[in-house]
């Protein structure tokens, strides 16, 4: 049993499907599927069950997922330690990221990046707002880029906001309300609006007060996975309120702005101590980002 292999099965876990895991992991769906196979030998149990809308834990999956994210904080705990120990300049940051989307923010910078700073190495971890502070505090991860930024850093923690982003809503194309370009809030009167239940959802008060105030009649739906979400919006024509830039919706999903004159700030947390490699890289992203 190998790591590379306990971090790809995480990352399908999380994922929830080959494909976007693979495109995190930088390698090919076939490739993570052969590695996964192997691991599935190796344990002498099936880890997923597959189909067509993607991939799914067995039971026996679901309880070895706790065991292989121990391990491998465990293993990343014992080399930062082990490394700090022996004085050796590590310039490996690990970026946490909301969803897998998230670290597309960074892909107008990274060519630049690659040129003024060619020894950082980047790797993407994906957590939600809940548990990112803790793993700031174990050094698993070094910074966490979010959209909900600003309204989560604290006394503890420092903020550096790298743009805005607008609302967007995503539905199954056969929506009637998909046929529109743009969708202003009173086309929304009457729907079931789906609101992730992992996402930090302050910077949506504004929003929330504006259809409380206006008898919009929207019925507001909180769900915990994507499995959930996608369940919602494919069986009941559910819409699902995100942002602008998780704009590739998969295959017969689609998405609409929505009129809304606010945007929602997003950027990096980070600890009020952070490493050189890490300050190197943020005032790159603070000098060519905004």
């Amino acid at each position: 049993m190998q790591f590379r292999h306990l971090q790809s099965f995480v990352t399908v876990a999380e994922q929830g499907s080959f494909s976007k895991a693979a495109h995190l992991l930088y390698t090919s769906p076939t490739a993570l599927t052969q590695q996964l196979n192997t691991l599935e030998r190796d344990l002498q149990f099936e880890l997923f069950v597959r189909s067509y809308r993607g991939v799914t834990l067995t039971p026996a999956g679901t309880l070895f997922l706790d065991y292989a994210k121990k391990l491998l904080d465990l293993g990343h705990e014992a080399v930062s330690v082990c490394q700090t120990k022996a004085g050796v300049n590590n310039h490996r940051l690990t970026i946490g990221c909301y969803r897998e989307n998230t670290y597309k923010l960074l892909y107008p910078n990274m060519k630049r990046l690659t040129q003024i700073c060619p020894d950082l190495e980047l790797v993407y971890h994906c957590c939600d707002y809940r548990s990112f502070f803790e793993l700031l505090e174990k050094g698993q991860i070094d910074t966490f880029l979010h959209p909900f930024a600003s309204y989560i850093a604290d006394h503890r923690l420092c903020f550096l906001k790298m743009g805005t982003s607008r609302l967007f809503l995503s539905m199954i194309e056969s929506h009637p309300l998909a046929k529109k370009s743009a969708i202003a809030l009173n086309d929304l009167h009457g729907q079931k609006l789906i609101i992730s239940a992992k996402a930090e959802t302050r910077p949506l008060q504004s929003f929330f007060d504006y259809i409380a105030q206006h008898d919009l009649s929207i019925e507001i739906v909180s769900c915990n996975t994507d499995e959930e979400i996608f369940s919602k919006m494919f069986s009941n024509n559910h819409i699902f309120l995100t942002l602008e830039y998780c704009c590739d919706p998969p295959l017969g999903f689609t998405m609409r702005p929505l009129g809304w004159p606010h945007t929602i700030d997003y950027g990096f947390i980070y600890t009020q101590d952070p490493s050189p490699a890490l300050s190197r890289f943020l005032h790159f992203m603070e000098t060519f980002s905004l």
